[in-house]
């Protein structure tokens, strides 16, 4: 109660809404930043045998995907997980002390261009893997509390319109924006660019997001929410 309004990971929202039930989803919008990258190139995650794979924390979306991705390639068992934020993961990788990590952009493309890492898939193309061929799967959204957006829909309508205004502008000039926010992100341009190549952004019509979210937690086991979760 001390926010707001949330960005954050898909699961963590959802997560909250199964709890206490006073969260709900304004817009999903980022349905994959970030890549298993490898310590060296490989083929397929069953390279990764025997080796140790760092996710960002337990029971984020990344984790419950690549989990649910072992399993259905069998696995399960065979690779390590172990977690520790992207910046310890980063390190651990370049250093030769882990097989794999699940890097976010545009982490993931800067060791890819000083050839510390190698990029094995993003988590969008691990999620085609097991989803048919669907590469979208929630990552990361906007969530409310529910009474504030009960108070402010046309602010919260007018937030979202801006941010579809904003990833139709980046998608038509990547360069663009790679020139005017590299510096913020402490990368060359040409990282940035590549950090956007692999990003998947998308903003869906209400009911597409929707069956998209209910598919997916579907086929990694969430609860499936309920209408009141997806605020419009």
């Amino acid at each position: 109660g001390e926010i707001d309004v949330l960005v954050s990971g898909f699961s963590v929202g959802l997560t909250r809404y199964v709890a206490a039930g006073d969260v709900g989803l304004l817009e999903s919008y980022v349905w994959g930043a970030s890549s298993i990258m490898t310590a060296e190139p490989m083929e397929s995650l069953s390279d990764l045998t025997g080796e140790t794979l760092y996710i960002p924390f337990e029971g984020s979306p990344i984790d419950i995907q690549v989990k649910a991705q072992l399993e259905a390639l069998d696995l399960t068992g065979s690779v390590e997980i172990a977690y520790a934020p992207f910046p310890q993961a980063a390190a651990q990788l370049a250093q030769g002390r882990a097989g794999a990590a699940v890097l976010v952009e545009p982490l993931a493309s800067k060791l890819e261009a000083d050839g510390t890492a190698y990029r094995l898939m993003t988590i969008q193309d691990s999620y085609a893997v097991i989803s048919g061929g669907e590469p979208r799967s929630p990552q990361v959204a906007v969530f409310v509390l529910g009474p504030f957006f009960g108070e402010n829909r046309r602010e919260l309508r007018r937030l979202v319109n801006r941010m579809e205004e904003i990833g139709e502008e980046m998608e038509n000039d990547q360069a663009g924006f790679a020139g005017i926010y590299h510096e913020r992100f402490s990368q060359s341009e040409s990282v940035i660019m590549s950090a956007l190549d692999n990003t998947l952004f998308d903003f869906l019509p209400p009911d597409r997001d929707r069956e998209l979210i209910e598919e997916y937690a579907s086929l990694m086991g969430l609860p499936v929410p309920s209408d009141d979760f997806f605020l419009d």
